[in-house]
């Protein structure tokens, strides 16, 4: 961008970052604020109000900054945005089927005598211009009638945008935090190192005995494939004024990219990968926990976090943890959450009164970061409920292993259902917890 090249850019970021600043010290300001009159038996609707009004002003802001920053990766991976020449291709197409253009009831139209009423039309409305309206004839005043085709209504054009507003859907974008592994094989086998050996403590002279030897195993992670099959008319792939088989693969790519987000955090391994979700789940520690089963923490509470007190904070549960983690995993850890837990969690204190929310200005706009752990918004996580193990917490590249055993791959397939062309896309994955040390879940419940 070239207000990036002269330094412009970093500046509109950061007076954005500022705002969001203000507008988030605007919020935790009313929260304050709803605090207080809960303590005192209930919430002000106004209060409630301006605390929804500065939290939807915070969420525009970062939505902004990160929209900015996902412009610029776009346009590093794909240079400078080709908007100009894609709109001029799309006016030399229309240029060269203009003589396939026709008036409302289908009548074909006269090029050369439709050159001649464009010119005609053109010099009464520079005389209309210059002069006045007195200077045209009866029939040229009747000519500029844009609301008859005939009159010349049908050369004025309305515009039309070479971008298609497309829905932004919520996805649990785990291939950013997992490993990904391409294999040349329909399965992945990986050992498992989870013994230890023996020793024994010896004097100089003492008799030295055998030790326990370690003991491997082997697990394995099969792919799985996904397939859609989107029928188009020919026609539509000819004549459309835009590429229409672009943008269909596009919403294959995207739909195939969140339905394996899904299976990664809620898959059941039938046909799917399995997701960290799907795992059994235990209270025992590392060292005695079966592998394969992930350990949690209970809040106490059916469906939600610890009741705040002078002695206890919601946010206990998240310090606690993160040191059920040893030491080498606590300097990788990403909480995992959906949108409504974390805007929970936002509302959280330590026991020193500070709110555990910490937004940052990361490489790819901004982080949210929580008890200094930075926080995934995922989707296909779950709200609080009884027994909901609605947030996660984990150091996912040692954790979970995404396999692809290839790229997409289509087939576009004219003959089968003519005039139509069937477009058969498909991809293979799978995924697995590989190291059940490395995930922790908060389960929402009394045990």
């Amino acid at each position: 961008m070239a207000g990036e090249a002269n330094g412009a850019l970093p500046q509109e970021v950061k007076s954005l970052f500022d705002s969001l600043q203000s507008a988030l010290a605007a919020n935790r300001t009313k929260t304050e604020e709803l605090e207080k009159q809960v303590k005192k038996g209930g919430e002000d609707a106004v209060t409630k109000a301006e605390w929804k009004k500065t939290n939807d002003a915070f969420e525009e802001i970062k939505s902004e900054i990160n929209g900015i920053y996902k412009k610029i990766n776009r346009e590093r991976q794909t240079g400078a945005p080709a908007v100009d020449a894609k709109a001029a291709a799309l006016e030399a197409k229309a240029n060269h089927e203009f003589g396939r253009w026709s008036t409302p009831s289908g009548q074909a139209i006269d090029l050369s005598k439709a050159a001649a009423e464009r010119k005609a039309y053109a010099e009464a409305s520079l005389r209309m211009l210059r002069i006045g309206e007195k200077a045209l004839t009866a029939d040229e005043t009747k000519t500029l009638s844009v609301g008859s085709a005939p009159d010349g209504g049908f050369f004025i054009e309305p515009a039309r945008s070479d971008q298609i507003i497309t829905r932004l859907r919520e996805t649990s974008d785990m291939r950013s935090i997992a490993s990904v592994m391409s294999i040349s094989a329909p399965s992945l086998k990986i050992p498992i190192d989870r013994d230890d050996v023996g020793y024994e403590w010896v004097g100089e002279q003492s008799t030295r005995n055998a030790t326990s030897t370690p003991q491997v195993a082997e697990m394995e992670i099969p792919v799985h494939e996904i397939s859609a099959m989107p029928k188009i008319t020919q026609n539509m792939l000819d004549d459309a004024g835009f590429d229409v088989e672009g943008w269909l693969n596009g919403k294959i790519s995207d739909r195939f990219g969140r339905a394996e987000n899904s299976a990664f955090v809620t898959g059941n391994g039938t046909n799917k990968p399995r997701g960290f979700l799907d795992y059994p789940i235990a209270t025992t520690a590392d060292a005695t926990r079966a592998f394969g089963t992930l350990q949690y923490k209970a809040t106490g509470s059916s469906g939600a976090f610890k009741t705040g007190s002078a002695s206890v904070s919601p946010a206990d549960d998240l310090l606690d943890l993160i040191y059920m983690f040893n030491a080498g995993y606590r300097a990788n850890l990403t909480w995992a959450m959906n949108k409504t837990v974390l805007g929970t969690v936002r509302k959280f204190k330590d026991q020193n009164g500070n709110f555990i929310y910490d937004p940052r200005l990361g490489a790819n706009g901004i982080v949210d970061m929580v008890l200094n752990y930075p926080v995934k918004e995922f989707s296909d996580m779950p709200n609080l409920g009884a027994d909901s193990r609605s947030v996660a917490l984990g150091d996912f590249r040692r954790g979970y292993l995404i396999v692809d055993r290839q790229g997409i791959r289509q087939l576009r397939d004219p003959f089968t259902d003519k005039p139509r062309v069937l477009v058969y896309t498909t991809k293979r994955v799978g995924g697995a917890v590989v190291d059940s040390d490395a995930i922790k879940l908060l389960k929402f419940g009394s045990s």
